[in-house]
């Protein structure tokens, strides 16, 4: 009965709250309701004076004065009525937001407090199978010794002087019955303590290996961040080692494109007396280059040019002048 009643109590709470807010609502507009009747009635009366007023200009009434200063104080009343009314709406409107927020506020406490109830109950169902099991395998190891008892006191009573039956023969017929129970017995209690022992193994190889694998895939994740940062780092080294692109206009200046393996295509200018090894460098610090330095190599496309980093004997001392790449060349990042 206690657990339907847990169970069942964060919906009745949800309704309730639910018909607070109902509630709550439900007064708002009656308010609002009375609020518009009590501006309309100023209206009406704001109409009549006016009409009064126009009846005075007309027959010239030496009251116009009055009805005038009449219709002043109407008009003052009239701002501060809607005033206050704006005022109220406000109130209104801040005490329905506070109301809705309580609501929710009080519907996750009762969600989080029936999960930890929940919580519990499976704890305290797992605590009490263990009992039940230690107190079934007490129980049978009480039963075991009462039946020992037994046949021991049935076997003294054969062994006792003056038995008239034959001593030898229900003696060892005993014995014999003591000690297949005897068996039977033990390998009952060997046999359950044997899947208790089986269930815990399990139990700890399982939780063994879920830390493993969690701390095997925190290792990985945070080897992969580091390497990652220092990818990062090392690009962000190489753009910085770059020389500045030559401005438009430029005597000798070189455009070259480049396509990385991913089919993604880059352009970046450099100078005639600029080396091959910086081209290099510019590709290996570009963010969607994955291939890591030496694995790739740059190829012009027609003709069809390998660009050796070492060619030479130092790739330092290779201009671009040198290549044929004026005044624009596209480049190929093949994958060895």
């Amino acid at each position: 009965m206690q657990e339907v009643v847990l169970a069942w109590l964060p919906v009745l709470l949800t309704y309730a709250l639910q018909a607070a807010f109902l509630l709550v609502v439900l007064a708002a507009s009656v308010e609002f309701v009375r609020s518009a009747w009590r501006q309309r009635k100023l209206e009406r009366s704001n109409d009549e004076v006016g009409e009064a007023i126009s009846g005075s200009e007309s027959t010239g009434s030496p009251a116009q004065t009055s009805l005038q200063a009449s219709q002043a104080h109407l008009e003052i009343k009239q701002e501060l009525a809607a005033e206050e009314e704006r005022k109220r709406r406000a109130r209104e409107v801040r005490a329905i937001a506070e109301a809705e927020t309580a609501a929710r506020r009080e519907t996750d406490l009762t969600v989080r407090l029936h999960q930890a109830r929940e919580s519990q109950q499976e704890r305290q169902k797992a605590e009490a199978a263990r009992k039940a099991e230690e107190a079934r395998l007490k129980k049978l190891e009480e039963l075991r010794e009462r039946e020992q008892e037994v046949l021991q006191a049935k076997a003294a009573r054969l062994e006792a002087p003056g038995n008239p039956s034959r001593p030898g023969q229900e003696f060892e017929e005993a014995r014999s019955k003591e000690r297949e129970l005897r068996h039977r017995q033990d390998a009952a209690f060997q046999a359950a303590l044997a899947a208790d022992r089986a269930r815990d193994a399990e139990l700890k190889r399982i939780a063994d290996e879920r830390e493993r694998v969690e701390k095997g895939a925190a290792a990985l994740a945070e080897r992969k961040r580091k390497e990652r940062a220092a990818w990062e780092e090392r690009k962000r080294k190489l753009r910085e080692s770059l020389p500045i692109e030559p401005p438009p206009g430029t005597p000798g200046r070189i455009a070259l494109s480049v396509r990385l393996p991913n089919n993604s295509s880059f352009r970046r200018a450099w100078s005639p007396d600029s080396p091959l090894a910086e081209v290099y460098v510019w590709v290996d610090s570009l963010e969607e280059m994955s291939v890591h330095p030496g694995e790739y190599q740059l190829v012009t496309t027609f003709p069809r040019q390998v660009l050796e980093k070492l060619e030479g004997g130092d790739g330092q001392r290779v201009l671009l002048s040198e290549l044929a790449m004026y005044p624009s060349a596209a480049l190929v990042a093949e994958v060895l």
